[in-house]
């Protein structure tokens, strides 16, 4: 397993939010494990519990603090993101992917995405609706991506606070997008 993406805002200790990857062998496939070492980077070495909301979103209980995770994982790695302040989602998929023409369709919604790699933007939109909550119950066209430079975008949905920012990246021969929530001023 290993930490691939953190932030940790100036004069923070633990980072914000954290993704790590397994790769799955009979060692590293357990779902408790990895948590608990993604748990460990953002500066939390205490027990939890992993339980899921009435729509499917994951998280985290620990000493009564609920912490948003996604999780994704395509045939031979896992995934798993946290956001200690906020909603986070996470998306991962093999690079030699196709994505049939008929689907495309059905992802693209302004003529900026399709200056965006299909499979790209896949990962972009999945892992935003998995920091939603919908997850795939919603119509991938109904949310929108602007490119923000290279590999950071911001992502929009139908509801006025589902708004996120996206790093989009290659990790090996896999495509992954983190989905963070942009905070509200109070």
């Amino acid at each position: 397993m290993a930490t691939i993406l953190r932030y940790r805002p100036q004069h923070e200790k633990p980072s914000v939010w954290s993704v790590s990857v397994a790769f799955r062998n009979p060692k590293e496939t357990d779902r408790q494990k990895l948590l608990k070492e993604l748990l460990k980077d953002v500066g939390i070495n205490k027990a939890f519990e992993y339980q899921t909301e009435g729509n499917g979103k994951p998280y985290i209980l620990t000493e009564g603090r609920k912490m948003q995770i996604s999780l994704s994982h395509t045939k031979d790695i896992t995934v798993a993101a946290i956001h200690l302040k906020g909603r986070i989602g996470v998306d991962i998929e093999k690079c030699n992917r196709k994505v049939p023409a008929a689907l495309q369709t059905r992802i693209i919604s302004t003529e900026s995405e399709k200056e965006i790699d299909t499979l790209t933007l896949w990962t972009i939109k999945e892992a935003f609706l998995k920091m939603t909550g919908t997850g795939l119950r919603t119509a991938m066209k109904d949310v929108k991506v602007i490119s923000k430079g290279l590999n950071i975008f911001k992502v929009n949905g139908k509801n006025a606070e589902d708004e996120a920012m996206v790093y989009a990246l290659r990790y090996r021969e896999y495509r992954l997008a983190v989905a963070v929530e942009i905070s509200k001023p109070d």
